[in-house]
């Protein structure tokens, strides 16, 4: 199962039966680490939470709650944009991809995962994946392993 399908099955309601209990997914997000105890929360995800906190808004990693999910990825695409304006040899549209490809990896909020640019011609990121199982027990993805691994 790919990333797509484990964020709507996560927000299904009702969730899926008990058939679909076990099933594995690859995560190229944080999807699943939230439900997985001693999973760290990361930094990215900490400061998106405070930001949202502070207008009174849910957390991304929020159970039950896709507006904090949303609003963890709205925190990603701005760390992304910023990153691609930083490093940008000019501020112009064309000069966006080279300067996200010159921004090396970044560490996003929840749910995406980590991405690291390589190439200005493929500036989509998403190079590191983990395992996930479907839990029926939580109605929930759990880790299988929490380590962020490179693809290949």
């Amino acid at each position: 199962m790919g990333d797509g399908a484990m964020a709507a099955n996560g927000y299904t309601r009702p969730p899926p039966d008990d058939s679909f209990d076990g099933t594995h997914a690859i995560a190229p997000d944080h999807i699943g680490g939230e439900n997985t105890p001693g999973t760290p929360i990361s930094p990215a995800t900490a400061d998106c939470a405070a930001i949202l906190k502070s207008v009174g808004l849910p957390p991304p990693t929020q159970r039950g709650a896709i507006a904090g999910a949303l609003y963890g990825s709205g925190c990603a695409a701005i760390k992304i944009f910023v990153a691609a304006v930083a490093n940008a040899p000019a501020l112009s549209r064309t000069q966006l991809a080279d300067g996200l490809a010159l921004a090396g990896q970044l560490y996003l909020s929840f749910p995406p995962g980590p991405m690291n640019v390589t190439s200005a011609a493929n500036p989509t990121g998403g190079q590191f994946y983990r395992g996930a199982r479907w839990a029926t027990s939580c109605q929930c993805w759990r880790l299988i392993d929490k380590t962020f691994r490179p693809g290949a």
